[in-house]
């Protein structure tokens, strides 16, 4: 028997991932400063890479149904572990150590988050740029 889902409507994902997500990346914050302030760049990285593939995981198994069929958990509480808990501690243990090392990149006497936030938004665009002819091909 095919069960159907995901069982959870656009309000909830929403305002409940947008709040949840808030919430979580403000936490993630002081987890930054007060967990991992002292690591090194390279093993932070590697941590939350390994951390982001277990977030991919908890939407499969949500595609999967396992969630219901295996574990009994709905829908609504199961995806807010992947998508919006750990993948937002992702981002946020990602996104302020690259930052950081970008505002030590800074010539000095400029403002160090605006240069960090040119670096990374060019960075993002030559990123974009390196897959626009694979784009391309699919239309």
């Amino acid at each position: 028997m095919m069960i159907s889902g995901p069982n959870f409507d656009y309000t909830y994902y929403i305002t409940v991932n947008g709040v949840v997500g808030s919430f979580i990346s403000f936490l993630s914050v002081f987890a930054s400063q007060f967990l991992f302030s002292d690591w090194k760049f390279r093993p932070l990285l590697l941590l939350t890479i390994l951390i982001g593939a277990l977030a991919s995981v908890f939407d499969w198994i949500v595609v999967k149904r396992w969630n219901i069929t295996e574990f009994g958990i709905p829908d609504k509480v199961f995806f807010l572990f992947g998508n919006t808990i750990v993948g937002t501690i992702v981002n946020s243990l990602q996104f302020i150590p690259l930052n950081a090392m970008y505002a030590k990149m800074a010539p000095e006497g400029m403002e160090a988050a605006i240069v960090g936030e040119m670096i990374r938004a060019l960075i993002e665009y030559w990123l974009l740029l390196l897959h626009i002819p694979y784009f391309s091909t699919l239309f």
